[in-house]
């Protein structure tokens, strides 16, 4: 017996099965960069798990574009080259 909701359309749950496994995805990436990152120690490293964990879609893209920190210009890893 297919179980199927009967005032929903079936593009519906496809819909929702992509939305989650984007999720996913930017879940996976994010702590894929979190956990690759140097900068990240102590307990600043666990609060920024917690978030991209608990806060589903918005912890990982808070972390990617602000957590990661930007380089300055002027930094010693661009004047060691």
């Amino acid at each position: 017996m297919e179980m199927t909701a009967p005032f929903l359309p079936a593009w519906y749950d496809m819909a929702w099965t992509v939305v989650a496994l984007a999720g996913l995805v930017l879940s996976l990436v994010a702590l894929l960069a979190w956990w690759r990152s140097p900068r990240m120690v102590g307990g600043l490293a666990v609060v920024w798990a917690v978030v991209i964990l608990a806060l589903p879609v918005i912890g990982p893209v808070f972390y990617l574009t602000v957590g990661r920190g930007r380089r300055q210009v002027g930094s010693a890893d661009a004047t060691s080259r």
